[in-house]
């Protein structure tokens, strides 16, 4: 692991995430643990259309991936579930099994095998996407045999500089407010540039059902390979609890996220 890297003796991961996603590697940076190194590359295309840049990240995600060059990577976390969203097929990249060598994860197959080790099968979504995307998002999830049982979509932001990024997790999650009591397996909540750590306690410790992020669920993913577990990943479970170590990080590094 991390072929003896100075930062990265547990592993060394690469992440691929937009340009403009100011979410991705804090979050990370929190939820990854000790002696865990990380490397980020930016998915990019110029065009000003959201989904012509998720249709282009993706086709060309093995240029992307070039940008690690000969970098001694244990795996690839892609960091955008919108792009996920909007192909019929994945691309071939996401195909390397966990348990081989190098595998790219794509955050939607991290949720995806989440939930199916939490049993999951009805669930509520929340989405911060555009009305397209979100259909799209939906789409998704129920060709993968979910029931999406309930949506809620956070109230968009007056100001920033991105309807996404720029939203603040309280604020972005208040639409479960009611989570105690919503009839479900599971809540997904969609976009790794939405803010979500300093929400999931709060959410986590209402007595409803287990609230999943995407970038908690990578980050879990990439851990279970890290560990060797790829092919048999332990359910997401303990990073849900009060006392997930990842916890601490977040009130030690950013402790203005919880205020």
């Amino acid at each position: 692991m991390g072929a003896g890297l100075e930062y990265g003796c547990a592993g060394l991961v690469g992440m691929l995430t937009p340009q403009a996603n100011a979410t991705v590697e804090p979050e990370l940076s929190v939820l990854l643990g000790p002696d865990i190194g990380m490397i980020t590359g930016r998915l990019t295309c110029p065009a000003p259309d959201m989904r012509a840049r998720l249709v282009a990240y993706f086709e060309s995600i093995d240029t992307a991936i070039g940008q690690f060059a000969d970098a001694p990577l244990d795996a690839i976390g892609v960091a955008c579930t919108g792009a996920s969203y909007l192909f019929a097929e994945a691309p071939a990249a996401f195909a390397r099994p966990w348990d081989g060598a190098r595998p790219v994860v794509a955050a939607v197959d991290a949720i995806d095998h989440a939930l199916r080790g939490l049993g999951a099968r009805r669930l509520a979504m929340l989405s911060p996407y555009p009305k397209w995307l979100t259909d799209a998002c939906l789409a998704h999830w129920g060709k993968l045999g979910y029931e999406i049982a309930l949506l809620r979509e956070p109230a968009p932001i007056a100001r920033g500089y991105h309807p996404i990024y720029a939203q603040r997790s309280r604020q972005a999650t208040a639409v479960l407010d009611d989570i105690a009591t919503l009839d479900v397996d599971a809540v997904v909540i969609s976009g790794t540039g939405l803010p979500t750590l300093a929400a999931m306690s709060r959410l986590n410790g209402a007595g409803g059902p287990p609230v999943l992020s995407s970038n908690l669920c990578l980050a879990w993913a990439l851990e279970e390979i890290l560990a060797g577990r790829g092919a048999a990943p332990r359910p997401v479970s303990a990073w849900l609890a009060e006392d997930a170590a990842w916890r601490a990080r977040l009130r030690q590094r950013f402790p203005s996220a919880e205020g």
